[in-house]
């Protein structure tokens, strides 16, 4: 019987680590989210001003097809049947409209949900209407689903501690596991209380009257576990399952993204994830993108090392054509009309662009560029990011394989490496100092990982006004600006 049971076991697990086989997400999908452009002020007219846009400025054309709506696009409740529904007044021509005027364009559609009870603006949820929902989206033609992490019945909270509320960023503690009562639904964005009837706030330190904590918020190996005795309540990552497996039985093909919690989790956990979702921003702890630089380098960090160097690397292997891991929105362009308010540089957003694309990850910019003003910052500035061919090949290229850190050339400055397809490779040398590079670097092909029996026969760079001499041993970075990429493609051959 143990026998029978463990070749079961491994078999669901073979299962999982060969992911989806339905021809979606082959390279990582790029488009745009209305959550930074627009927040919560969503309409139709805003929606098909920046479709128009993104067909304008050529974007369409380099790869971004997506025009995703995130949270705010639903009516705050159900129609008579019980089905979702676009807020009437922002959307009065409905949803399948919006669609097909995107499929008109040459785009494609995207909405948001959450599998708990509501979104994390308070729209109403998937949960206990999972196939439903995605049956009336498949309806309308809608392309891609994001699955938010709000108002789940059971929830994780990943270091989400009071400091976030004045700005600064958690650290890597232990996470934080609570059970949520079912009276009370959710955290706010903020994770300090919760909210819903008979809600009270949460204590982060010396709580009482609480329920247990979870034992464990992680898939069991292997199998399904769906929810406790009452019937009533899901772990987290079994809510996600169950949409993905809502949205196959559609019969539509739909872009599935998810927003899992991982603390204290295996490596196990990302084969599950691949199985039924073909997107997934699985670092842990979760924290939103900003216009920063410390934001970008707490994603990176994140994804190299969080919850462990070891995890972190299994998570690399499991993306591939068909699942990909999401480091979360560009924010490049974000802050186009904000002059008063900080933002990156260009030498940073260049950075974010090349190690998303050596990382593998979907390119989801947010960056509202309608009417003449947006358009004349964008083709001055942002477009030579986002619209650089050169880099969306690195980031599109077929192989799949997701890059990794691999050296630290000095304390401030990283190598990450990503396997082409043709055989070559691409490497970025990023430069974390506040500070431009005081000498010229030399990278040994060592370093880089030129496997044995090859050698180089060319090395190309990917922003223009760059040039990287090379030799039998390695290249040379002669400059580097502070906080920039040096992002390079290198051709190989085999040695006679």
């Amino acid at each position: 019987m143990a026998s029978t049971l463990s070749i079961f076991t491994h078999a669901l697990l073979l299962v999982a680590a060969l992911g989806r086989e339905d021809g979606l997400a082959r390279t990582p999908p790029m488009g745009f989210s209305t959550w930074y452009a627009f927040g919560a002020n969503l309409n139709e007219t805003r929606v098909i001003q920046m479709a128009d846009a993104i067909v304008g400025t050529g974007l369409r054309d380099v790869g971004y097809r997506y025009v995703n709506l995130d949270d705010a696009w639903l009516s705050p409740s159900r129609d008579r049947q019980g089905n979702i529904q676009g807020d009437l007044t922002r959307f009065p021509s409905g949803m399948k409209w919006l669609a097909d005027e995107m499929h008109s364009r040459g785009l494609l559609l995207g909405l948001y949900g959450c599998p708990g009870v509501r979104t994390c603006e308070g729209y109403p949820g998937q949960f206990e209407h999972e196939f439903q929902d995605a049956a009336t989206i498949a309806a309308w033609g809608v392309d891609f689903w994001k699955a938010d992490n709000c108002w789940q019945k059971w929830a994780v909270v990943d270091t989400y501690t009071p400091e976030l509320s004045n700005g600064s960023y958690p650290s890597t503690e232990p996470a934080v596991r609570q059970f949520l009562h079912e009276r009370e639904f959710g955290l706010n964005v903020r994770g300090l209380s919760v909210s819903g009837e008979d809600a009270a706030p949460i204590e982060w330190e010396g709580a009482s009257g609480l329920p247990p904590f979870l034992p464990d918020t992680c898939p069991p190996e292997g199998g399904r576990q769906m929810g406790n005795p009452t019937g009533h309540q899901i772990q987290q990552w079994e809510a996600y399952r169950l949409f993905g497996e809502a949205l196959q039985a559609t019969g539509r093909n739909i872009t599935y993204s998810i927003c899992p919690y991982i603390a204290g989790c295996d490596a196990s956990v990302f084969g599950y994830y691949k199985s039924y979702s073909h997107m997934s921003m699985n670092q842990c702890p979760q924290v939103d993108n900003t216009d920063t630089w410390e934001s970008f380098i707490f994603h990176l960090d994140a994804n190299n090392y969080v919850p462990s160097r070891a995890v972190a690397l299994a998570r690399a292997a499991a993306a591939g054509p068909g699942y990909w891991n999401d480091l979360d929105m560009l924010m490049i362009g974000y802050k186009l009309l904000k002059a008063w308010e900080p933002r990156q540089t260009l030498a940073e957003y260049r950075s974010q662009y090349s190690l998303f694309a050596v990382l593998a990850a979907p390119l989801i910019f947010s960056a509202d560029i309608r009417g003449t003003e947006a358009f004349n910052a964008w083709t001055n500035d942002t477009a030579s990011v986002l619209m650089n061919k050169a880099v969306i090949a690195v980031s599109q290229d077929p192989l799949g394989q997701q890059g990794v850190l691999v050296a630290n050339l000095t304390a401030d400055v990283e190598l990450y490496r990503r396997a082409l397809a043709d055989g070559g490779l691409a490497l970025a040398v990023l430069n974390r100092a506040a500070a431009p590079l005081g000498t010229p670097l030399n990278v040994s092909w060592a370093q880089a990982g030129v496997p044995a029996g090859w050698a180089v026969a060319g090395v190309s760079a990917l922003w223009p006004g760059t040039a990287m001499p090379y030799t039998e041993e390695g290249f040379v970075v002669e400059a580097l600006d502070t906080h920039d990429t040096a992002l390079v493609r290198v051709a190989l051959t085999r040695v006679p």
